[in-house]
């Protein structure tokens, strides 16, 4: 690698109260072997962020492709989208990488193996594939092996996008699965402060529809907990505010580009909004028994997934772990790290 050649990537954290597994994010991060990288971990007003050990443990374990490190903690919290833009436009690298403070990177050559995609595809955004572990083992793909020649087929804007519009999507159009150039961010006014906390799926509708994106699903990038981890399946908040989110992106959001989708996929958009505005239960019924056909088919499609995700196994045990040894750093020397 011919390290004066490289651009600058931005690396970012941010952070919520939750600290668990933080320090072992930092050190995957710290030890990524792409040649130039600035790292910024920000807090969004916990009140208790330990930032004496995060800077202590920053100078102890950094080399010399950190370029610069800040670390923000914000006096109030602000929620997740005016949290993430504020990150973002204090970056200087020309590739983010925003990974969650209790994830870790896959291997030690992620970021270079990101960028690298990058300069072959000529993308603006990439999409990734991200493995669920537990203890010292990896549990399962997103997406699932066996989906990703299907994931692949996704070979056009209007299908990438009808395919997230729709959640029949594999797992791959998620916060979690994507990385991209910040120049694209910067083309669409950065996320949507409209919402509070719900940041991935308005951005994303409008990167896969605006910008040239990238499928990429046998580059896994991303290591997650699988019972607790923000990207992990079994990972819910039921904070009423996204809840509301969720329901007005599903009422309004979607709506953007309905006259350009097919009708499967306005057919899904139907079905959410008369979901969302059913005055009564008996109303509700009604909604669902007209949209019988479609919920049957989504009940077929998410079947499907489950019987799909058990090949991943195979692979996982074609795996050789010295490869990832963050999986198996983060599960001897857990305590170090807290």
């Amino acid at each position: 690698m011919e390290k004066e050649k490289k651009p600058l990537a931005s690396v970012i954290t941010l952070t919520y109260r939750h600290y668990e597994r933080l320090f072992e994010t930092i050190a995957s991060v710290l030890q990524q072997d792409y040649p130039a990288f600035e790292y910024i971990i920000s807090d969004d007003g916990s009140g208790n962020f330990p930032k004496e050990k995060v800077m202590q443990f920053v100078r102890t374990h950094k080399k010399e492709n950190l370029k610069r490190f800040r670390l923000l903690v914000n006096p109030e919290n602000v929620g997740t989208v005016r949290h993430l833009n504020k990150v973002l436009k204090q970056c200087s690298g020309e590739y983010i990488f925003d990974i969650s403070g209790n994830d870790i990177f896959f291997r030690h050559s992620t970021i270079s193996e990101v960028v690298k995609a990058f300069e072959t595809s000529g993308c603006d955004v990439l999409f990734v594939s991200r493995a669920a572990y537990a203890g010292n083992k990896i549990r399962t793909i997103f997406p699932h092996v066996g989906d990703w020649d299907r994931v692949r087929k996704l070979d056009t804007r209007e299908k990438r996008y009808s395919a997230a519009i729709r959640t029949e999507n594999y797992g791959i159009f998620v916060g979690a699965n994507m990385f991209y150039r910040k120049s694209a961010i910067e083309r669409r006014g950065y996320f949507d402060e409209t919402y509070r906390l719900f940041e991935d799926n308005p951005m994303i509708a409008e990167l896969l529809w605006y910008e040239k994106t990238e499928l990429k699903p046998e580059l896994i990038a991303i290591l997650y907990e699988w019972e607790t981890g923000v990207s992990g399946g079994k990972w819910q908040i039921k904070n009423p505010v996204l809840v509301q989110e969720i329901k007005h992106y599903n009422q309004y959001g979607k709506l953007k580009h309905y006259a350009q989708l097919d009708r499967k996929t306005q057919q899904h958009i139907d079905f959410g909004i008369r979901r969302e505005t059913a005055a009564n239960t008996a109303e509700l019924a009604f909604v669902c028994l007209k949209y019988l056909p479609y919920m049957v088919h989504y009940l077929y499609f998410c079947i499907c997934r489950q019987i799909v995700g058990l090949k991943d196994k195979n692979y996982i045990r074609q795996l050789d772990l010295t490869e990832h040894s963050f999986l198996l750093q983060s599960a001897k020397k857990r305590s170090q790290f807290s």
